[in-house]
């Protein structure tokens, strides 16, 4: 009796827990797309501003962050391996989606780095 009322706790636990996680994670993902309409709009819908992709990359790969973790927390749940599976596959394609973002985020940093190099050049031979 004891040990099926502290599994059900704790099922019931981690299932609000996630829940909570991944609604911090749309939360994220929402104020990163506003911000971006933002910075799209005040750069005068310019689509070559790359900080507007930066900006937004780095809420998406924050956000993602989050949302993994919910799925990590859904994993102490799954009780199937068909449920298992699917859970891995969708934590995979989020894993994959953050490493790719963060190799758009260096990638995007080497190029403001170069750039700004470039700038100080001109600046001091000018």
């Amino acid at each position: 009796m004891f040990e099926h009322l502290l599994e059900h706790l704790l099922e019931t636990l981690v299932h609000n827990i996630a829940g909570v996680v991944e609604l911090i994670g749309v939360i994220i993902i929402f104020f990163g797309i506003i911000k971006g309409i933002y910075l799209l709009i005040k750069g005068g819908f310019n689509f070559g501003n790359h900080e507007v992709g930066v900006e937004l990359a780095k809420a998406l790969s924050l956000a993602l962050s989050f949302l993994l973790a919910a799925e990590i927390l859904h994993s102490i749940l799954t009780r199937t391996i068909e449920g298992l599976i699917v859970l891995l596959g969708v934590a995979g394609l989020r894993v994959g989606l953050h490493f790719v973002l963060h190799w758009e985020l260096k990638q995007a940093e080497c190029h403001h780095h170069d750039h700004h190099k470039q700038d100080e050049k001109l600046a001091k031979n000018n």
